[in-house]
């Protein structure tokens, strides 16, 4: 995925990465908590950015390693 989105993000090296590891996280919250708000879970919604520190690893990583 992050090969296709390359481009698209703004940014060199593992500042791209950190870039794209925030937006997915990001993404991905936002889904999870609309999803728990629709259910009726409104405060459950709120807890649902306990990754945040993965995402960011994960992009750090493949901003350090992926060479276009």
């Amino acid at each position: 995925m992050f090969a296709w989105a390359y481009n698209v993000v703004p940014g060199k090296g593992i500042t791209k990465g950190l870039y794209f590891g925030l937006t997915i996280y990001l993404i991905s919250n936002v889904l999870l908590a609309t999803y728990y708000i629709g259910w009726g879970g409104l405060f459950s919604g709120l807890y649902t950015s306990s990754f945040v520190g993965a995402y960011v690893a994960i992009g750090l990583v493949l901003g350090a390693l992926y060479r276009k």
